[in-house]
Formats: structure tokens, C-alpha cells, sequence
């Protein structure tokens, strides 16, 4: 894809661009206009002062024109710099845009002569639509006026009906011979205008050379142009008098630098004035040349790519046929091969030629296709693809002798790399198919080589992530890889993080195309050897691309134009000819962004891939990549909540006619006003929303969101819910502009975004007086502790349904929550009432509805139709489940559950410890150490990830004795639960209890832990013991 700015809008610049779109509409083209709004005809701005013309007739189009064609129109704008070494136009505002073809029609401007006065209300020149509709304002209310300039246009303006009732001087020489004068018309021949003479700022009347004053409100200076080339001074293109020179073919002395329109002249003609349909030619002439010169760009490149592609599959044949045939010799054709956990033995091969490769022997078998398509010779299954010339099948008879050679390497172990990931199996790629379906991720990347440098890499793929896009790494150089890259830096890798280390060799690529082939043959429905199919399904609904950096071969140039062969576009940050669209890709195939600023943007652009983003008008950046981001006491400006101050969140639903929509109010001190010294105030949030649709049930789900909606925000750090919450703004979202009234724009955006269909209004009043806040607060803790009571007075008993929730299926794949009324889901974010609003907001969504069927065993919590559906949608990986045990069947875990429950077999006991808290716990083990065991949806027997609320339900882990087994947790999550943990131990008849808990503050080791718990007289140590 080529980068073409065309710098001015008018005849010249409009004609390039439409004749662009027309003939090459795959490139990037930015128009660069000074005008605020379309192009127009300015050679019948005095036509529209006459109104012969209306507004709209002025225009050349419609503003659909640059959407519809995918131009970026830039208006409001001046060029102030054009830096031909870098390839790039500056702006007034700093911002450089690059290119790889310049136009240049910025036309001629017209000119006030520098007279002393000339900035006075009242002094025209007609040369913007601007310039002339603030002229025509004018012109009604007065009664004379002064024309100065060009005596053709002078004349022609003497013609208009809404000057023919003004009383006229025109200032201009020579006088034509034609000319009569009129009652109110008087021709002052061989004079000037020496001052311009005004009350302030208005214009009054104009001082003649000969001495003489005469009365006027209005002057309009007509013609007096110049070429408007002032910013090109330092750029090296060579100009006449001020005009750009060019060829005939509108090319400057600078390679791939044009010029057209009235800034430009033929090199050795003389200058002249040009009409609307010159300039008009001209433009399209310049684009004319553009297209040749990108079509001639394209066929050459065509002939490296078959000259380094035929190297590169030759290459890679006598390497497939040499390793099998030694292998053979070593094991036997009969010797097995193939990939981990896949139904599609070696996917590639299985789906486009429709072989079943189990063994050394069958890869032969495969290898002679291949062969068969180097040669351009249809395989079996009759595949062959026609494009350029047939050499993308020499792209996928490299892609079938790399995936042979990967199958080999994992034969001899030596594949997946260390530390890589190597071949994705089948039960990541539906998982990452749930969220391709609901647009959770919006693309992938085939990352291949290492970045510039490590910043760089942190850069590249932290974009990639906040736009939905996962990235897949394959391939070093000189033993530097992406991988090692971000590691360096600290970034986390997994799935989990959208971060796929694939290999650090090139063959491991293949892993990416044998996960992108395998999509069709999962969810098209499409069979193996129906490769057309197959391929369209790829190239149209896998938004997947290669990102090349750093380095480049023949082997890397044939698994391009494999990759090519499946609409899969490659975007590089090496000096290579780009290659336009083709056959086989939507858009461009080979694009060349050398500013890795860029590279991400053009990514998405060349693969057409659709990024959901919410418009969120706050001034700092908002996106779903900065939730887990921290405020430290260092970086604060203000609190809220947690042991500093009262705060709470509350959402409630009103009638239509009580909410005004987008109404945000702040009550009380901004937190520009913190009192001195003090960095923490008061803060109540109350949403209040309405909906035709809208029921009460639908108030906690909304409420909860709260929470993810304000930590998208970077700067912002959001913790808890209710009553419990805690909430940091950074000194830097505060420099940045961020204030109060910003959350309550974030929320009425965000509750828009993701619950229109049940919700239509919504209004948000933050308090911030401290008298405000605690009115507030007892009115909003009675409708909790009403949620919280409707909640408690059901038990797992009273109701014949529970709600699973597969929201973290994505991350684990095997993992299944069911949620009940005593039970809320590990994450904390749903209680039972939760998943069935959820379930009815959205009938296909996480939360379905399980009957419980027949009760297995009551003291575990096991039915029949639980296991059945838990058995089905955790992959068959789990066959019973019990809801109250800690230690037969647990539910499995994700890896985003608030606390860890976990045996400590010396007291007897379980400890609980919550992911805010960062030191040591009895077991001898952190938060983090025990997630790393307890997540990925599997059963641990004796380790269970909870939400903070099912510690005070009846039914924790009542089979091994419930809330009296806890022997310790830290002192913040005790804090946490307060007043409901001393309720649920009354509850239980051991008042007590709370107290007999233990915390960091007195142990923090098994030792230490077992001396508290006798020294208190724990009851767990008196229970029936665990193991």
C-alpha cells in the first residue's frame, strides 16, 4: 500500500484525488486542505456573490465522496514544511504525516498589498468561499465599496446585479476601452491606494496617492496572486518566480514529488493563468503518472518474488525430501508422526490436499503434492492458484514442506522450542474462536523476526492488545527474539495476555497457518481437500496478518507467498517494493511502514480489520489494557474509599421522565480542590438509569460494571464495589485534565455501549461533601442489605435452576462455574440472580440455565444434571462436581477468582487469602505461587479459587465443616468482610470466631500459626481431621 498526500483541495488537488480512486483505490491517500470543509469552484465565488450559484453548487462533491473511497480528508490545516530527505510534510500543529507520493496543489493566493491599515473590518480579498460569504454579508448593508485589482475580473464583478444599485469605485489599470461609465460607477485609472483609513477597527474610508480621501465601508481586492509555495523554501524542489517547475507528466525535480494547478509550470514555458478545467487536467495527469509508476512498482516486484520465491521453495523441497528420507531409513515408513491434541493430523496437508498424514510414509505422499505445485501442476485435490502467474503455489508447496519438517521436528523433540509454545492445539483455537465470534479479538498477528530494539517491541504489541489483536511469535536473529524482547521488559506472555510465543526459529510460522486453516474445518463447516473454500474462508473471516521484521530470505519469501495464497497479508518494516492488491487478498499484499509509530495502524488497515473501540470523551486514554494498572502512593493526586475516606457507588433505575440523558452533575469540591495538605475526599457515584426494559434484577449487574468501566481509564485505579470501594486518580490523569464530571461521562458512554437494548437514559451525581456523602450512604445500603436479603432468603434448596457461568472459558478452556443462590461465582461479578438477569438480557451468552436433576449426594452437593452439563462443556475434562467441598471434586478454577482457599493440614484448617495481599501465607506460599497452581480449570483437591462473599454463605465448603475451619487470613480481607463475617460466625453459634482467625500480624508460618490456634483455642483443631 502506498502512502499518496495530495497537499490542497481545489480543482487540481480534487482531480488527482478522484482520478486516484478511480484507477488505484488500494492505497492510502490524505488530502491536506487549509479549508474547513469540501472542495469547491472558486473560479464562481463571483457568480455566488451574484447568487447565480448556490452554496451547494459551489461544491466539486459530497462529504460521502471521502468515506465512501477511504480517503482522510485533513481540513483546517497548513502545511508548513515538506522534508524530502524523511519523506514527509510537516504541519503548523507539529504533526508529520509521510509519503510516498507528494502532490502539490496548494494554487495561487491572492494578495493584499501591505498598505498601512490593510487588518481593518471591512478589507476583502475574494479569494476563499470563506473570504466570499463574509463579503457577501457585508455587501448587503452597504452602500458603496471600493473593487481593487485585475481589470478583466474588476469588469466581470461590475456585472453582478448586487452591485449595480452600489455606488462603485474601482481602483485597476489599465482601464479597458470598453468600459462606460455609470451613474454610481467611477474607474480611477493609474492611482493607488497609499492608506486605509478607520474609526478602531472598522474601516471608514482609503487615501489615494494623489492626496484625495474617499468614504467607503468596504474594499474587496481582487487577483494580485501568487503561487503558494512559501513552505516548500528549504525542500529542494526547484521553483520559477515562485512556481513549481515540472515535466509534462507534472513531475518535480524530486523523485515521486508532483505538482499540478495553478502552483505549477511547465519548466521552460511561460507562466500562465489557468482555468478551473487546466488545473482540473492537471491533477488527473499527476495521478495518471502516480498509477503508472505503482503498477510498474508491482510488476517488478512480481519478478523478485518469483525469483526469491522459486529459490526459497526449491530450497525448502530438497530439505523436506533429504530429512525424510533419512528419517525413513533411521525408523521406518511406518513410524508415527503427527501433532499434539489435534483431529487433523498434519491441518495443512489434511485441508488442502486432503491427506491423512499419520506416519513418515504418508509424508511422502504429501511431499510429491508439493512437488506437483512447485512445477504448477494441480495436486489430487485440485488445488492450483492461477495468481501471479502461479507462483503462490510454489507459497504452498513451502507452507506443505514446513509443516512435514515441524512434524519432524517434534519427532525428534526437538520442537516446541524451549520456552515456546509451538504447535496450538485444538482446544485453544476454539477457545480463541469464542472470542473471534464475539469480538473480543479483533485480529491476529504473525509476528516474525525481533523489533528494532525492546522498547520498541513493548510498544508494538501492547498496541496490538489494547486493540484486541493477539500476537503470535516465531524467528530470531542473530539468537535475539521478540519473545526475549518483552521478557527483558517484563511483559507477561500466555494466552491469557494475548501473547503467543510460537518458536524462536522461522519454521515454527507454520503453527500460525496450521491454526489459521484449521478455523474453517472447526466452525465452516468446510471438509478437508475443499481448499477454495477453505481459502476464501480464511482470506474473509480470519483477520489475520504477518508482521516481518528485521530480516528477510528466499525461504522467508516463499512462506510469504504462501501466506499471500490465503489473502493473509505482509506488512515490513524493511526497504522492499510493495506489492498492491492481488487475487487472493482483500487489500494490499505487501506494504512497506518503516515508522514503527505506524506499523500497528497499518496493520489493521491492510488486513481491513474492524477495532471495536468505545468513544469515551475523557483526556486520558481509556481502553480494557489499562485495567490492571496500579496508582502508587508516589503517583497519587486523590483518593477515595478504602481507610481514607467514605465512599460508595450506587446504581438505580427511575422512570423515563426522571432522567435526562448525558446529564452529569458534580455536587461539592472538584478534586482541583483538595484541601491542603490532604490528597483523599469523600465520593459518592450514584448512576441513575432507565429503560423500557430496564428491571430491578438488572441494577447489581449494571452496578458491578462500574468498577471495569472506571479502570479502563489510565491513571485510574478502581477496587471493590458497593460500599467497599477505593478509587485513586494519579497526578498524572489530573495534569492531563482528568476531574470528577470525566467518571460520570465514562459510565453514561460505557452503560450505553454495552447495555442499550434494556437501558435508553442515563444520569450520573457525584457528591463530594462529606455531609452529602453520608446522607446518601444509609439510603443506599438499604437498598444493598434489600438485594443482599432477597439474595440470603434463598437457598440452594429453594430453587430447581442453577446458572453456569463460561466467561473465563476463554482463558481456560476446561472451566466451568455454576453459580447458586449460596454460591456466588469465584470471580465475585455474579451472584445467582446475576446469572439469571444475565440469561435473560442475553438468552446465548455465558449464563445459561441448569436444571439440577436428581440429587447424588446432598452433604457434597453433586446432582445429576449438574455433572452431565459440567462434563460436556469443560472438554469431558471433568466428570463430577461438588458444590460444598473443598476436598472431593472441587470446582475447578480460572484464574480470576478474588481469594484462594487452601489446606493447611498441621492446624487442621484452610487459610484464605485474597489477591491484594502480597506477602507470605502458613502454607509457604504467595497469592501468586498458589494461582499458578489452583487456575486453568482443573480440580484441586484441597486448594479452591472462591469470591470473597461465599466465605459468609452457609454453604462454604460445608462438607469439611464450613466457616469453622477457617484458621487464618490476612487482617485487610477480614477488614473487608467485617460486620458480615461476625454475623455469619453468630450465625453458626461461635461469636467468637472472628477473632480466632488468623492473620499476618500474628503468623505467617505453620509454626507460628499452630501457636495461635491453641493459645486461642481454634475449633478446627477439634474437628474431624481433613486428611
Amino acid at each position: 500500500m502506498a502512502k499518496i498526500v495530495i497537499v490542497g483541495n481545489s480543482a487540481a488537488g480534487f482531480s488527482c484525488t478522484e482520478t486516484l480512486v478511480r484507477h488505484s483505490p488500494d492505497h492510502e491517500i490524505t488530502v491536506i486542505s487549509q479549508e474547513p470543509g469540501l472542495p469547491y469552484k472558486r473560479d464562481l465565488l463571483i457568480d455566488y456573490l451574484d447568487s447565480k450559484v448556490k452554496e451547494e453548487e459551489l461544491f466539486f462533491c459530497s462529504r460521502d465522496f471521502y468515506e465512501k473511497n477511504k480517503v482522510k480528508l485533513i481540513n483546517d490545516s497548513k502545511v508548513v514544511r515538506v522534508d524530502t530527505r524523511k519523506k514527509q510534510v510537516v504541519l503548523k500543529n507539529n504533526n508529520k504525516i509521510g509519503y510516498d507520493y507528494l502532490v502539490v496543489s496548494t494554487g495561487a493566493r491572492a494578495r493584499i498589498p501591505d498598505i498601512p491599515g490593510k487588518g481593518k473590518d471591512g478589507v476583502y480579498s475574494l479569494y476563499t468561499l470563506e473570504d466570499a460569504q463574509k463579503f457577501k454579508q457585508q455587501l448587503i448593508l452597504a452602500d458603496t465599496l471600493c473593487l481593487v485589482g485585475e481589470a478583466e475580473l474588476c469588469s466581470r464583478f461590475l456585472g453582478a446585479s448586487s452591485v449595480k444599485d452600489k455606488h462603485t469605485k474601482i481602483i485597476s489599470s489599465p482601464k479597458p476601452e470598453s468600459f462606460s461609465a455609470g451613474e454610481n460607477v467611477e474607474w480611477l485609472d493609474n492611482l493607488e491606494i497609499t492608506e486605509i483609513i478607520g474609526e478602531g477597527a472598522q474601516l471608514k474610508a482609503f487615501k489615494l496617492n494623489n492626496g484625495k480621501v474617499i468614504a467607503t465601508p468596504l474594499i474587496l481586492f481582487i487577483g494580485n496572486y501568487f503561487a503558494a509555495t512559501d513552505f516548500l523554501k528549504e525542500s529542494g524542489i526547484v521553483t520559477d518566480q515562485g512556481y513549481i517547475c515540472t515535466d509534462e507528466a507534472m513531475r518535480t525535480n524530486i523523485e515521486n514529488i508532483f505538482a499540478c494547478g495553478s502552483v505549477s509550470k511547465i519548466k521552460n514555458q511561460l507562466i500562465k493563468c489557468k482555468s478551473r478545467g487546466d488545473a482540473a487536467n492537471e491533477g488527473a495527469k499527476a495521478a495518471s503518472t502516480i498509477v503508472s509508476l505503482l503498477e510498474r512498482s508491482n510488476n517488478a516486484m512480481s519478478e523478485v518474488l518469483v525469483q526469491l520465491g522459486s529459490k526459497g521453495a526449491d530450497t525448502l523441497l530438497s530439505l523436506t525430501r533429504q530429512s525424510l528420507e533419512k528419517l525413513i531409513a533411521e525408523k521406518g515408513k511406518d513410524a508415527k508422526v503427527g501433532f499434539p491434541e489435534t483431529n487433523y493430523y498434519l491441518p495443512l496437508v489434511d485441508a488442502l490436499l486432503n491427506i491423512e498424514v499419520k506416519t513418515l510414509g504418508d509424508c511422502l505422499l504429501a511431499l510429491a503434492e508439493a512437488e506437483k505445485l512447485n512445477k504448477n501442476i494441480a495436486a489430487k485435490s485440485g488445488l492450483v492458484i492461477a495468481s501471479l502467474g502461479g507462483i503462490l503455489n510454489k507459497g504452498v508447496a513451502t507452507l506443505v514442506c514446513e509443516e512435514i519438517l515441524a512434524a519432524l521436528e517434534v519427532l525428534n523433540n526437538n520442537h516446541p522450542n524451549q520456552g515456546f509454545t509451538g504447535f496450538i492445539p485444538d482446544n485453544i483455537l476454539r477457545s480463541l474462536g469464542i472470542q473471534l465470534v464475539d469480538g473480543r479479538i479483533a485480529g491476529i498477528a504473525v509476528i516474525l523476526g525481533p523489533a528494532k530494539d525492546e522498547e520498541a517491541a513493548v510498544k508494538l504489541v501492547r498496541d496490538f492488545q489494547t486493540k484486541g489483536i493477539v500476537s503470535l511469535l516465531a524467528g530470531s536473529i542473530e539468537g535475539k527474539t521478540f519473545k526475549a524482547q518483552l521478557e527483558s521488559q517484563g511483559v507477561e506472555l500466555g494466552l491469557e495476555n494475548y501473547i503467543v510465543p510460537l518458536g524462536e526459529d522461522y519454521l515454527s510460522a507454520i503453527y500460525a497457518v496450521n491454526f489459521a486453516v484449521r478455523a474453517p474445518l472447526t466452525y465452516g463447516g468446510h471438509k478437508p481437500g475443499q481448499w477454495g473454500k477453505i481459502a476464501d474462508y480464511i482470506r474473509n473471516r480470519v483477520p489475520a496478518f504477518v508482521l516481518l521484521l528485521g530480516h528477510v530470505d528466499e525461504v522467508l519469501v516463499a512462506t510469504g507467498l504462501g501466506a499471500l495464497a490465503f489473502g493473509l497479508p505482509i506488512i515490513t518494516d524493511l526497504e522492499v517494493p510493495q506489492l498492491g492488491k492481488i487475487d487472493t487478498t482483500r487489500y494490499e499484499a505487501l506494504v512497506t511502514e518503516k515508522d514503527y509509530s505506524n506499523l500497528v495502524s497499518k496493520c489493521i488497515l491492510t488486513r481491513g480489520i474492524k477495532v471495536k473501540l468505545a468513544k469515551v470523551d475523557v483526556p486520558v486514554p481509556y481502553a480494557a489494557a489499562f485495567e490492571g494498572e496500579r496508582v502508587r502512593k508516589e503517583q497519587l493526586h486523590a483518593e477515595f474509599g478504602g481507610k481514607v475516606s467514605t465512599a460508595f457507588e450506587f446504581l438505580i433505575t427511575k422512570n423515563l421522565d426522571e432522567v435526562e440523558d448525558g446529564k452529569v452533575e458534580v455536587v461539592g469540591p472538584d478534586i482541583d480542590q483538595l484541601e491542603k495538605g490532604s490528597k483523599s475526599m469523600p465520593l459518592a457515584i450514584v448512576v441513575e438509569v432507565a429503560g423500557r426494559k430496564m428491571q430491578k434484577d438488572f441494577e447489581p449487574i449494571l452496578e458491578r460494571q462500574v468498577h471495569r468501566y472506571t479502570n479502563y481509564a489510565m491513571g485510574l485505579m478502581h477496587i471493590g464495589q458497593r460500599d467497599m470501594n477505593w478509587i485513586r486518580i494519579s497526578k498524572d490523569a489530573f495534569n492531563k485534565g482528568f476531574r470528577l464530571k470525566h467518571i460520570g461521562v465514562i459510565l453514561h458512554a460505557m452503560i450505553h455501549e454495552e447495555y442499550n437494548a434494556i437501558v435508553d437514559k442515563v444520569q450520573v451525581k457525584i457528591y463530594s461533601k462529606s455531609e452529602d456523602v453520608e446522607k446518601l450512604l444509609p439510603q443506599a445500603r438499604k437498598v444493598f442489605d434489600e438485594r443482599d436479603a432477597r439474595l440470603s432468603g434463598m437457598t440452594d434448596e429453594s430453587v430447581d435452576t442453577f446458572y453456569s457461568c463460561m466467561l473465563c472459558q476463554s482463558f481456560a478452556p476446561n472451566h466451568v462455574c455454576i453459580i447458586t443462590p449460596e454460591r456466588l461465582g469465584l470471580c465475585g461479578a455474579y451472584s445467582w440472580l446475576d446469572g439469571k438477569a444475565s440469561y435473560e438480557i442475553t438468552p446465548t451468552g455465558p449464563n445459561q440455565p441448569v436444571l439440577k436433576g436428581e440429587l447424588l449426594d446432598a452433604k457434597l452437593g453433586q446432582w445429576k444434571n449438574i455433572n452431565d452439563f459440567v462434563y460436556q462443556k469443560s472438554n469431558k475434562s471433568i466428570e463430577k462436581v461438588s458444590m460444598y467441598s473443598l476436598m472431593e471434586f472441587p470446582q475447578s478454577s480460572c484464574g480470576c477468582f478474588e481469594c484462594i482457599a487452601a489446606i493447611i493440614p498441621e492446624a487442621n484448617g484452610v487459610m484464605i487469602v485474597h489477591r491484594d495481599y502480597s506477602g507470605m501465607t502458613p502454607c509457604g506460599m504467595s497469592f501468586t505461587t498458589l494461582a499458578g497452581s489452583v487456575g486453568g480449570g482443573v480440580q484441586t483437591p484441597g486448594f479452591l479459587g472462591i469470591g470473597k462473599l461465599y466465605i459468609i454463605s452457609k454453604k462454604f465448603i460445608s462438607a469439611e465443616g464450613g466457616l469453622k475451619r477457617v484458621v487464618w487470613m490476612p487482617k485487610e480481607l477480614k477488614e473487608l468482610l467485617g460486620d458480615k463475617l461476625k454475623k455469619a460466625a453468630e450465625d453458626i453459634g461461635m461469636p467468637e470466631l472472628a477473632d480466632k482467625i488468623c492473620d499476618e500480624t500474628q503468623a505467617t508460618t505453620s509454626e507460628e500459626l499452630l501457636n495461635f490456634l491453641n493459645k486461642v483455642g481454634h475449633p478446627a483443631l477439634n474437628l474431624p481431621a481433613m486428611i
